[in-house]
């Protein structure tokens, strides 16, 4: 991990302001997407929002509802971000676990490339 991406992370897809942004302590999924201009309300999937981690050589993707943890429900979790990590709020026509997997794998290896 270079010295950028151990102070970063990337929120992507249908955001207002993709892109990277420096990790602020014990930053959240939300405060993450908030950073990047908030979901494109009438575009976006928020209730299928992608976390996606590596560390130790672990590659984890969690899909949470971002647009639940934004109504106030306390039964989602909204996770602490870390050095790294990718979010990803996809469009509403919606894509599968598997091919979320596989662009977030291409942004992560993009995101090395660059930085």
């Amino acid at each position: 991990m270079t010295l950028l991406a151990s102070f970063s992370v990337a929120v992507m897809g249908m955001v207002t302001s993709p892109g990277v942004f420096f990790l602020e302590p014990e930053m959240t999924l939300m405060e993450g997407i908030a950073a990047a201009g908030g979901w494109h309300p009438t575009d976006s999937q928020a209730t299928s929002t992608y976390l996606w981690r590596e560390k130790d050589g672990e590659r984890t993707l969690t899909v949470i509802n971002a647009q639940a943890l934004m109504l106030g429900s306390s039964e989602v979790e909204n996770p602490r971000l870390q050095a790294g990590d990718v979010v990803f709020v996809p469009s509403k026509s919606g894509m599968s676990r598997d091919e979320a997997s596989r662009l977030l794998l291409s942004v992560t290896s993009l995101l090395r490339l660059i930085f």
